[in-house]
């Protein structure tokens, strides 16, 4: 395990330090897997056709309780680095392929118990952009994934690891390019 969180960590430092050069296009927007699932994406260009990608996904923070109740807390999220290639089909329309490495994590907090959990994994980025003008970009994308997860604080704690790929996971895409 410690392995494969080095080797993420590694990735990731490289990645930023590539999307920390300086060049001439960045993109920020939205991912969108329903109406109520909202991903937040920056893209660098760090080579021709070739995006560094950042994706913040799942922030959540909760408190919740009352005067005579048990004070809850929770707090979870997801962010994932990695790289986008672009192959250019026609002038507007691109197919895109890539890697991001996954972290994300869950944590619960009561007066009685803390659980939650951590996950760790690689996604493969897969779709197609079309530009509707130099700044705006629609897209579809699906980003099929291996995680390893760990749950603790409760008396059964446990380890998955899971591959996942379904069509409910195809997202739109739409991008600012500045």
């Amino acid at each position: 395990m410690k392995t494969l969180i080095n080797t993420l960590l590694l990735i990731f430092i490289s990645i930023s330090c590539s999307l920390g050069q300086d060049s001439d296009k960045s993109e920020v927007g939205i991912r969108m897997n329903s109406l109520n699932s909202f991903d937040l994406l920056f893209k660098k260009k760090i080579f021709e056709n070739t995006y560094g990608r950042l994706r913040l996904a799942n922030a959540n923070i909760n408190l919740s309780g009352g005067e005579n109740q048990n004070t809850r807390f929770s707090m979870s999220g997801s962010v994932a680095l990695g790289l986008e290639k672009r192959k250019v089909l026609t002038d507007e329309f691109n197919f895109i392929y890539g890697i991001e490495g996954i972290l994300g994590g869950i944590f619960n907090r009561s007066r009685e118990t803390n659980t939650g959990s951590y996950r760790a994994g690689l996604g493969l980025v897969i779709g197609w952009n079309y530009r509707l003008s130099n700044s705006i970009t629609l897209g579809v994308e699906t980003i099929p994934t291996l995680i390893y997860s760990r749950n603790y604080g409760s008396a059964n704690s446990t380890h998955n690891i899971v591959a996942g790929f379904n069509t409910g996971g195809v997202s739109l895409t739409a991008t600012y390019r500045y």
